[in-house]
């Protein structure tokens, strides 16, 4: 469960710095606009970490991915919906649909985000998958 945390966070810690160098260069965002947004960001990290610790022990590692994409809706639709945080940085209503859409496009976008954990995951030492694990034979015979 340790591995699968701290894979997490590693990822999620590197998503938000990159996503803070974005907002930081953006020619039409200033830093007061984007407070609301970069202050939920401080807790990704940690809220990954503990998405990816609750994960179903029969998902670890193969469907990690998937597991991160149902976090990206539940996010996205969150972020547009509850916290509306396009009118909040931006100054814009966008309609329902296209908030729907947004949510969406965060499950897909954090997919592929959590496609990397896996391999974190894989590079700490949790094992490539289920089925190789079974297959192993123990460090503990001799």
């Amino acid at each position: 469960m340790m591995r699968q945390f701290a894979s997490a966070c590693v990822v999620g810690g590197i998503a938000v710095a990159c996503g803070a160098m974005a907002v930081a260069l953006a020619p039409d965002l200033s830093l007061p606009q984007a407070a609301p947004m970069l202050a939920v960001w401080c807790v990704v990290p940690l809220i990954w970490g503990l998405w990816a610790a609750l994960a179903p022990a029969g998902w670890i590692p193969e469907r990690l991915p998937q597991w991160g994409g149902i976090l990206g809706v539940v996010a996205g639709i969150l972020a547009a919906f509850v916290v509306n945080m396009p009118w909040r940085v931006l100054g814009v209503e966008l309609p329902a649909a296209v908030r729907l859409l947004l949510g969406l496009a965060m499950g897909v976008f954090y997919y592929a985000l959590w496609m990397l954990v896996r391999k974190v995951y894989a590079a700490l030492g949790g094992p490539a998958s289920a089925s190789s694990s079974a297959t192993m034979p123990s460090s503990r015979a001799a």
